[in-house]
C-alpha cells in the first residue's frame, strides 16, 4: 500500500529495509502500512475512501461532532413561542428580535381588541 510519510518511517518489510522521509511518498505492505497509519505516523495515498477528509483512510470527517447542549437557545424558544400564540411556524430566517417583535404586536393588538370589544358591545343596541 502506498504511504506518504508524516514522520521518519524506518522498517523492515518482507525482508527489505524500508526508509520513507517525512513527505515522502512509499510503499510497505498492507499490514505495516495500517499500523503506521494507525500510529499517525503516515497517511494512506492513492484510493481512498470518497468521504475520507481527513486523509485517514477512514470515511468520516475530521472533527468530531459536538456534543449537543441541554439549554435550549434563544432562536428555539422563540420559535416556540410563535407557534403557539399564531398556530405556525415563524420565517425561516427570522432573528429572536423579529419574532419577539411580532408576538408582542399581536398580544398588544389582542389587548386592544379586548378593551375596545367589549366597550362597543355594551354602548351598541341589543339586536332585534
Amino acid at each position: 500500500m502506498k504511504i506518504k510519510a508524516l514522520g521518519l518511517i524506518v522498517e523492515w518489510d518482507e525482508g527489505q529495509m524500508v526508509v520513507i522521509n517525512p513527505g515522502e511518498t512509499g510503499e510497505l505492505s498492507d499490514a505495516k502500512a495500517r499500523e503506521k497509519t494507525d500510529a499517525g505516523l503516515a497517511r494512506p495515498v492513492g484510493k481512498l475512501p470518497q468521504l475520507d477528509h481527513d486523509h485517514d483512510g477512514k470515511a468520516g470527517g475530521s472533527k468530531p461532532r459536538a456534543a449537543k447542549t441541554s439549554a435550549p437557545s434563544a432562536l428555539g424558544e422563540a420559535r416556540k413561542a410563535y407557534k403557539a400564540a399564531f398556530g405556525k411556524a415563524p420565517g425561516p430566517r427570522w432573528p429572536v428580535a423579529e419574532i419577539e417583535a411580532k408576538i408582542a404586536a399581536k398580544q398588544a393588538g389582542a389587548t386592544a381588541e379586548g378593551e375596545t370589544g367589549s366597550e362597543s358591545a355594551a354602548d351598541s343596541p341589543p339586536a332585534a
